[in-house]
């Protein structure tokens, strides 16, 4: 069963390969939209076209979905800078082929499945298995240093809340630790270095 097409996608064929495929999704381009989140039967998956939200509503859009536990594919008609450092899973630019669409869609559906499994972290595309001490971005591997990878696990799973030099230095380093503060820059450096590119930003720095 999928969703009834929003009006806005009445005449274009880009939702033809999800619902060909049986994938419940829904569906957020308008204020209305957002307001319905909660009420709504939550879907396999929530695809938020970005043509006609500002910033302050695709944030609240993916707030919103964060808290039904479901994927998030936004539907971005021009990248803007803005939009990268918002806790979405994955977006796509419009318009996409079929087979595009279909693939991000499926891949974020079966790591939300996964995710029932207590060694996986999953960020948008950013993954870590505690298991095996795995790192992926985008299903590329990422080799870390072993203070990389604890700081990186402990803001994953604490996403939204911010650490000081201080935090992270006696939760990674411990309270014993007489090296300088200025190492958790050096390690923060590094590991944003490895995660990171100009489209994808995990890790924000507040002053």
């Amino acid at each position: 069963m999928t969703d009834s097409i929003h009006p806005i996608y009445t005449n274009n064929n880009y939702l033809n390969s999800l619902s060909q495929s049986g994938i419940n999704y829904s569906i957020i381009a308008t204020e209305s939209d957002i307001e319905k989140i909660d009420t709504q039967l939550v879907p396999q998956i929530y695809l938020i076209d970005c043509n006609n939200l500002d910033l302050n509503q695709i944030n609240s859009a993916l707030n919103q979905c964060y808290k039904t536990k479901t994927p998030t594919l936004l539907l971005v008609w021009k990248f803007k800078s803005d939009i990268s450092h918002l806790n979405f899973d994955d977006f796509v630019m419009m318009p996409p082929n079929n087979f595009e669409l279909l693939t991000r869609a499926k891949t974020l559906i079966s790591k939300a499945n996964a995710i029932s499994d207590p060694n996986l972290i999953t960020v948008r595309g950013l993954t870590i298995n505690k298991s095996t001490y795995e790192v992926t971005v985008y299903n590329q591997r990422i080799p870390l240093r072993f203070k990389e990878y604890e700081m990186l696990v402990l803001m994953a799973t604490n996403v939204g809340k911010v650490y000081s030099r201080e935090d992270l230095l006696s939760q990674i380093w411990g309270y014993d630790y007489f090296g300088g503060i200025r190492t958790v820059d050096v390690h923060i450096r590094r590991l944003r270095s490895k995660i990171e590119d100009g489209e994808n930003i995990f890790i924000e720095t507040v002053w």
